[in-house]
């Protein structure tokens, strides 16, 4: 895995978790969730050691849910 891969593995798993905020129809939790998308990415990238398996850990979570 590269940091290409790991950054769309954040993408995508911010993807996710807004279309299910969405998906309740809730305008504040929408808005609070995109006011602070982007601390998920700083997070992922100033606390992860190990990118393959952070990306193993997401997969293996999206994949049980889906």
């Amino acid at each position: 895995m590269n940091e290409d891969n790991f950054n769309d593995t954040i993408v995508y798993d911010n993807m996710f978790h807004q279309a299910i905020i969405e998906v309740t129809g809730m305008p504040r939790l929408l808005k609070a969730w995109t006011d602070l998308d982007y601390a998920t990415l700083l997070l992922c990238f100033t606390e992860t050691k190990d990118i393959n398996t952070v990306t193993g850990w997401h997969y293996q979570i999206h994949r049980a849910l889906y």
